[in-house]
């Protein structure tokens, strides 16, 4: 059985608000694993920790691991009760109201005329993920529009130790990042927001896709946003991504105390908006529990200090990429994102993968490329 749990209530917030900080990282020496990275073509052409309103932190939610995590969603929010949509940050996440999925009446053909606001699912020309295959290197227009000749593509991570802050949207698992991460393309930098997998992969190679993806999504001061993708193949146990892995394993359900008798009463009958009652007698929550109750800040485990890791020591030893232009690969499917799909995978067991991406096929299937290049530094091998 597949457990998942969804946060209730949430602070939906404007594309404009909580933008990360603009962030003009100097690389560290070549030599140290925090240090800044790049690669550059070979022809012309967090946010930090949400709080509540009183000040306190957003209370990290519990994760089904294994095969009950699903990969984390990329959307907007609604007000609840119905009425009006509220405007949406497609960054955050959505709340557990939000029906989409990936298969039957609620899956990726359907997600455009589950909510007005994601009709860019359905009408959209500029669309994620797509085939890879037929990557040009370096190609692009041989002058800018000024006239002058255009810069070969580049991108740089200044990637280093971040904490990191492990939620869930009902959809699957999100790892949230505080500390100075930034990725430049084409010298404009953009701050890491955070990271979530997929599996299979969604960007494939003549219809062939990796084992899974890891999507690092990133923001710049104006809004827009900007997405390094990192393909997984399934091999050997991965010491970089253990301690990433250990940070999701750490937020699974932990057995409750025993709660007050009259609290135990009244949540007796209780049933979430899934339909899916809530245990009064303690033990795992059950689907759709509502883990941002303040009254189950007292019957679960006090919050440890956030996991840190250094991001740097999870890429591949190559910055090649392929570069495209397309959108979110999950409602609200916002376009005018910026893709660079890393050329060289990273290797991690199944187990590992499992645990970051879930069980079941959580992967959009593939885009029309239409007019777009696929341009950048190197294939995808």
């Amino acid at each position: 059985m597949i457990f998942r749990f969804h946060k209730v209530r949430r602070t939906c917030s404007t594309i404009g608000s909580d933008v990360p900080r603009a962030s003009s990282t100097s690389p560290s020496s070549p030599s140290s694993p925090s240090a800044s990275r790049s690669a550059r073509g070979r022809n012309d052409d967090r946010s930090t920790v949400d709080r509540r309103a009183d000040g306190r932190r957003r209370r990290r939610l519990p994760l089904a691991v294994g095969a009950g995590l699903a990969v984390a969603a990329l959307a907007g929010c609604s007000l609840p009760g119905g009425g009006a949509e509220a405007p949406f940050d497609p960054v955050r996440v959505p709340p557990a109201s939000a029906t989409w999925s990936y298969g039957g009446e609620t899956g990726p053909d359907r997600w455009g005329s589950l909510s007005s606001a994601w009709s860019t699912c359905a009408t959209g020309l500029r669309q994620s993920p797509v085939d890879l295959a037929g990557a040009v290197p370096g190609a692009g227009p041989a002058t800018d529009a000024a006239g002058s000749p255009a810069a070969a593509p580049t991108l740089s991570l200044a990637w280093g130790p971040v904490e990191l802050d492990v939620d869930d949207d009902g959809h699957g698992a999100h790892l949230e990042t505080e500390g100075a991460a930034t990725a430049a393309l084409d010298g404009r930098a953009h701050e890491l927001v955070q990271f979530h997998a997929h599996a299979p992969s969604e960007h494939v190679v003549d219809g062939r896709p990796a084992s899974g993806e890891v999507h690092f999504v990133h923001r710049a001061a104006d809004g827009s946003l900007a997405v390094v993708g990192l393909l997984v193949q399934v091999g050997e146990h991965s010491p970089a991504w253990e301690p990433v892995v250990a940070a999701v394993v750490a937020e699974a359900p932990r057995p409750r105390a025993a709660a007050p008798a009259d609290d135990l009463a009244s949540r007796a009958s209780a049933t979430t908006e899934t339909g899916a009652r809530i245990d009064p007698r303690g033990g795992a929550p059950r689907p759709g529990d509502d883990l941002d109750d303040d009254r189950d800040d007292d019957l679960r485990t006090d919050d440890l200090d956030d996991p840190r890791v250094d991001l740097a020591t999870l890429l591949p030893g190559t910055l090649d990429h392929v570069r495209y232009d397309g959108s979110l690969t999950t409602p609200p499917c916002t376009e005018g994102v910026s893709w660079a799909v890393l050329s060289s995978p990273v290797t991690m067991s199944a187990e590992q993968l499992a645990v970051l991406a879930g069980g079941g096929d959580t992967a959009r299937p593939v885009q029309e490329l239409g007019d777009r290049l696929l341009t950048g530094t190197a294939p995808v091998l």
